[in-house]
């Protein structure tokens, strides 16, 4: 067993430095790497579809009163019977209505139309109708106003404050969506970095402790140190070389983190990362953010959005009351083209002017609808509430983690310093035989761990870090 896990660990020591020269040949950066993010993650894509589409029906909550184009043609064939002998049992006729819907913001519907018919009796007694066929023409303006349902256009309004609400909150949750994938992309490409700086710098460890374990040996043989202080060295090499093992699987699964992130199915990353130093961290200051992060604001536009539709519940519930009027001049001649010129004339006008009403009956389900759509107003509103607490609580605990992490980060890179010096030093002695190799094989320990706590306070500052920039800062 043990012969097998010497040959192992030589062929990682052989191999790597020859896969790392091959396979970081190629240097990415992180923007470099946050672009290829934005373009292979579908996750991504798919967000950003629906911000570009959210942002293009801005305007769609206006459509509901801009004016519209109203048109109709008609051919009627009645051959019903009328039981009268002077009309006959046929009548045809073609109708052509084309004309201009607008609904105001203050509740008034208005239409103004044109219609052009031909209408023919070919059954008709000529003697008592004389125009068995004519055409009749003329313009009609329509309006409709409430009283009730929809006063002053609050039906109207809340409709468009709805699907502009709508559509706002899907924009900034997906906007939202976006920051938090480049926040994790971010951690995949610091984790791979920080995961080939610990496979270096286990390496490093693994070669101390090989030479050390060769000195050892090569003392024994000559009856100058102890066997035990040799398998000493033997078991710290093998401890040594399981951690070099794990550090590569680690790296692997870093690797492939990193490559899913960005839309690829390899295990291998055939790119070199750009490792943190010391002067790129102590530069990172807590980036600027906005008043509210894009999740809050997507919870301020479902509070609108329950509000209007609160609003909208209850004008649909509401009675319906309203006054309409018509206005119309009307010309009727055998020939068409006369028909319409004296259809443009006030000769022969008609209007109508009437009340519409629809009153509900279920007045105690329409209390319980109107009270169910206020509670959901209100619990958008807490929720909104919620949100911005929850916001601020998370800058906060987020600033000072960062802080926190920054100054572990100083303290360990101080602490690496102070046990290389102490491991350095230690050898020296242990060279002119001052010191015992139980003390070396301590201080190599305790260099290898603070050069592994030094990385880990390194990665902990960076996925604070990205996070904070969730909050608004530059992506």
């Amino acid at each position: 067993m043990e012969n097998v896990i010497k040959k192992t660990v030589a062929a990682i020591l052989f191999l790597s430095p020859i896969v790392s020269v091959h396979a970081q040949s190629v240097r990415i950066s992180l923007q470099d790497f946050l672009n290829q993010v934005r373009q292979g993650h579908e996750g991504y894509q798919a967000s950003q579809k629906t911000v570009e589409g959210s942002e293009q029906r801005a305007e769609e909550s206006k459509l509901s009163t801009r004016p519209s184009l109203l048109g109709t043609a008609q051919y009627l064939n009645d051959q019903r019977e009328t039981g009268s002998p002077l009309q006959g049992d046929q009548m045809t006729s073609t109708n052509y209505m084309l004309g201009i819907r607008q609904q105001t913001d203050f509740g008034l519907e208005a239409k103004l139309l044109y219609n052009h018919v031909n209408m023919s009796l070919p059954g008709a007694n000529q003697m008592f109708v004389p125009l068995t066929s004519y055409y009749t023409s003329g313009p009609v303006l329509e309006l409709t106003q409430s009283l009730s349902r929809n006063w002053l256009g609050a039906e109207t309004k809340a409709t468009q404050e709805l699907v502009h609400a709508q559509n706002q909150a899907t924009r900034f949750g997906e906007s939202f969506k976006q920051k938090q994938m480049l926040a994790q992309a971010e951690s995949a490409y610091w984790r791979l970095a920080v995961a080939r700086e610990a496979v270096v710098a286990t390496q490093e460890t693994v070669g101390r402790a090989e030479k050390l374990k060769q000195w050892s040996g090569q003392r024994a043989k000559l009856n100058l140190g102890n066997q035990s202080d040799f398998l000493q060295t033997e078991a710290n090499y093998l401890a040594r070389s399981l951690e070099l093992q794990n550090a590569m699987d680690e790296e692997r699964a870093a690797s492939r983190a990193f490559n899913t992130i960005r839309g690829l199915s390899s295990d291998q990353v055939p790119e070199l990362v750009i490792y943190l130093d010391e002067k790129a961290i102590q530069a990172l200051e807590i980036p600027k953010r906005d008043e509210f992060r894009d999740d809050v604001k997507a919870a301020a536009f479902q509070k609108e959005l329950a509000a209007a539709n609160s609003k909208l519940g209850e004008e649909k519930n509401k009675p319906t009351v309203s006054v309409y009027g018509t206005y119309g001049m009307n010309g009727r001649d055998a020939d068409s083209n006369e028909a319409i010129k004296e259809g443009m004339k006030a000769d022969h006008p008609n209007y109508i002017v009437g009340l519409r009403v629809d009153i509900p009956l279920s007045m105690e389900t329409q209390d319980q609808v109107r009270q169910g759509y206020r509670k959901e107003s209100m619990a958008a509103d807490l929720n909104y509430k919620r949100k911005v607490f929850e916001q601020e609580r998370l800058w906060n605990d987020l600033s000072n983690q960062f802080k926190d992490s920054l100054a572990r980060y100083r303290l360990a890179q101080k602490m690496e310093k102070a046990q290389k010096e102490k491991m350095d030093y230690e050898r020296t002695r242990q060279n002119r035989g001052l010191t015992t190799t139980f003390q070396v094989l301590q201080f190599e320990q305790d260099y290898a761990n603070s050069q592994l706590a030094r990385l880990r306070a390194q990665a902990d500052v960076v996925n604070v870090y990205s996070q904070l920039k969730t909050f608004g800062g530059n992506q």
